[in-house]
């Protein structure tokens, strides 16, 4: 198991090198995706590696934050609470990670000096209590895929850090997500509104009722400078659509694609199953956002009763694990071959 897993952008490969030698100067055992075994499956792979990784850095540059690859890999770092966030060149970090103070690299000569010592300490402190809290290890087994680390970390493990959370500060962060989990939408407002992920923040006003504060929300939001031009439209689209809520959608196949951190938006104007998209495009390999977790939380109870999600649950062999290992709470199975949720 590798003491530090490395998020990065292809096109960050050389400076990346250096970062990892110093780190392995100071005895880590860092794994990065230069570390493939010849014919291993990438994703299969990168995916076992961050879940075992005590710490996972993530590399944040002008060209990272338009990468999905890297922002999906931090997403489950934070989820997991597992981000070092760093910026190789002064570049903020995007939209969902602001909160996370990023160490600035873009003046590292690629020595010891400053500031790798920062980072080591952030290091230090994560890897220790990484140790403590991660028991056991794989808190969800037998199913492939990133499935497994989104259940984790909408369960067992959230409600362990729940129980760190007085004595760790950082993993408040966590807080409105259990609480959105567990349809304490307005608890988790007064959390996000002190700071937070404005996407998450959207969605929390939509969770609770407020459809035009859930838009005024996607609509002030400002893309981090060097962000992809492209980024703008996405939320000006969700917003549009968020207005409209809780009026239903009549032709929900011509809405435009929103992207996985604004599809909740679908949830609430009746076209619940565009919310599928995003997470049913890696099912072929073995691939899920961490928001499927949003799929078991109160707004996505109509969702959970549609075929769309039956389909997608057969596909992502979840039901082939729920007859396995026991059937969650909100689903049940119906006769010999099919199943309910609710």
């Amino acid at each position: 198991m590798a003491d530090i897993f490395i998020s990065y952008a292809r096109e960050d490969v050389a400076w990346v090198e250096k970062l990892n030698r110093a780190l392995e100067a100071q005895g880590y055992r860092v794994w990065w995706d230069r570390n493939l075994a010849t014919g291993a499956r990438y994703l299969k792979e990168t995916e076992a590696q961050l879940r075992e990784a005590r710490a996972t850095i993530v590399v944040w540059s002008k060209t990272s934050i338009d990468s999905h690859w890297v922002a999906d890999e931090a997403a489950l770092a934070r989820d997991l609470g597992r981000l070092v966030p760093i910026s190789k060149d002064g570049t903020m970090p995007p939209l969902g990670f602001g909160q996370y103070q990023a160490t600035d690299f873009s003046r590292w000569n690629g020595g010891g000096g400053e500031p790798l010592p920062v980072l080591l300490k952030a290091l230090a402190e994560r890897t220790q209590l990484t140790e403590r809290a991660v028991a056991p290890k794989r808190p969800v087994t037998g199913l492939d895929g990133r499935v497994r680390i989104a259940i984790a970390a909408a369960g067992g493990f959230l409600l362990l850090l729940t129980a760190l959370e007085p004595l760790v500060p950082e993993y408040r962060a966590d807080a409105p997500y259990r609480l959105l989990a567990r349809g304490r939408n307005d608890e988790a407002i007064k959390i996000l509104e002190a700071g937070g992920p404005s996407s998450v923040l959207a969605y929390a006003y939509a969770a609770a009722g407020r459809y035009a504060q859930a838009a005024d929300t996607l609509t002030a939001t400002t893309p981090w400078p060097r962000r992809s031009i492209d980024f703008r439209r996405p939320l000006e689209d969700a917003a549009r659509l968020m207005r409209s809520a809780p009026a239903k959608i009549s032709a929900p196949d011509t809405l435009p694609a929103l992207g996985a951190d604004l599809d909740f938006v679908y949830l609430f104007i009746g076209a619940e199953s565009r919310s599928l998209e995003f997470v049913e495009r890696g099912i072929p390999a073995d691939y899920f956002h961490w928001t499927i977790v949003k799929f078991w939380w109160p707004p996505s109870a109509s969702l959970r009763k549609t075929e769309a999600f039956k389909t997608f649950a057969r596909k992502a062999r979840l039901v082939e694990y729920w007859r396995t290992r026991g059937w969650p709470d909100l689903c049940h199975p119906v006769g010999a071959d099919d199943f309910a949720c609710s």
